[in-house]
Protein backbone atom coordinates (compact mmCIF):
# COMPACT_ATOMS: atom_id res chain seq x y z
CA UNK A 1 0.00 0.00 0.00
CA UNK A 2 3.05 2.42 0.47
CA UNK A 3 4.55 1.89 -2.76
CA UNK A 4 1.75 2.33 -4.68
CA UNK A 5 0.66 5.38 -2.59
CA UNK A 6 4.59 6.78 -3.13
CA UNK A 7 4.10 6.09 -7.03
CA UNK A 8 0.59 7.82 -7.19
CA UNK A 9 2.42 10.83 -5.63
CA UNK A 10 5.07 11.21 -7.91
CA UNK A 11 3.13 11.16 -10.67
CA UNK A 12 0.63 13.51 -9.44
CA UNK A 13 4.37 15.46 -8.44
CA UNK A 14 4.98 15.81 -12.42
CA UNK A 15 1.86 17.59 -13.23
CA UNK A 16 0.64 19.81 -10.28
CA UNK A 17 2.62 23.00 -10.32
CA UNK A 18 3.57 25.24 -7.50
CA UNK A 19 0.53 27.46 -8.73
CA UNK A 20 -1.75 26.20 -6.16
CA UNK A 21 0.44 26.68 -3.58
CA UNK A 22 -1.77 24.79 -0.44
CA UNK A 23 -2.07 21.64 -2.52
CA UNK A 24 1.77 21.62 -3.87
CA UNK A 25 2.57 22.11 0.00
CA UNK A 26 0.22 19.15 1.14
CA UNK A 27 1.71 17.05 -1.89
CA UNK A 28 5.37 17.33 -0.75
CA UNK A 29 4.52 16.97 2.71
CA UNK A 30 2.25 14.04 2.33
CA UNK A 31 5.06 12.64 -0.34
CA UNK A 32 8.01 13.57 2.90
CA UNK A 33 5.42 11.46 5.15
CA UNK A 34 5.15 8.49 3.04
CA UNK A 35 8.88 8.37 1.90
CA UNK A 36 9.38 7.99 5.59
CA UNK A 37 7.21 5.40 6.01
CA UNK A 38 7.96 3.48 3.48
CA UNK A 39 11.93 3.21 4.80
CA UNK A 40 10.31 3.00 8.05
CA UNK A 41 8.67 -0.44 6.60
CA UNK A 42 11.75 -1.54 5.01
CA UNK A 43 13.90 -1.01 8.03
CA UNK A 44 11.31 -3.42 10.07
CA UNK A 45 11.45 -6.18 7.53
CA UNK A 46 15.29 -5.96 7.51
CA UNK A 47 15.10 -6.57 11.59
CA UNK A 48 12.55 -9.40 11.59
CA UNK A 49 14.00 -11.41 9.09
CA UNK A 50 17.54 -10.59 9.49
CA UNK A 51 18.03 -9.10 5.94
CA UNK A 52 21.75 -8.76 5.50
CA UNK A 53 23.06 -5.95 3.44
CA UNK A 54 25.88 -6.14 0.53
CA UNK A 55 28.32 -3.74 -0.61
CA UNK A 56 25.81 -2.26 -3.99
CA UNK A 57 23.30 -4.68 -2.83
CA UNK A 58 19.77 -4.09 -3.36
CA UNK A 59 16.01 -5.83 -2.34
CA UNK A 60 12.93 -5.85 -4.21
CA UNK A 61 9.46 -6.27 -4.09
CA UNK A 62 7.45 -8.60 -6.57
CA UNK A 63 3.94 -7.83 -6.31
CA UNK A 64 2.73 -10.42 -8.48
CA UNK A 65 4.18 -13.33 -6.17
CA UNK A 66 4.70 -11.14 -3.09
CA UNK A 67 8.14 -12.46 -2.46
CA UNK A 68 11.71 -10.10 -1.32
CA UNK A 69 14.52 -10.67 -3.89
CA UNK A 70 18.20 -9.49 -3.31
CA UNK A 71 20.42 -8.66 -6.06
CA UNK A 72 22.76 -11.30 -4.15
CA UNK A 73 20.12 -14.10 -5.80
CA UNK A 74 18.41 -14.21 -1.93
CA UNK A 75 14.98 -14.91 -1.45
CA UNK A 76 12.53 -13.84 0.98
CA UNK A 77 9.01 -15.10 1.48
CA UNK A 78 6.36 -12.95 3.46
Amino acid sequence: MLFERKSGLAELAKILTSDNEDLYEKLVKDLAETETSFRNWWSSMSVKYAWESADNGSWEIDFSDCNIYSNAGMIVLL
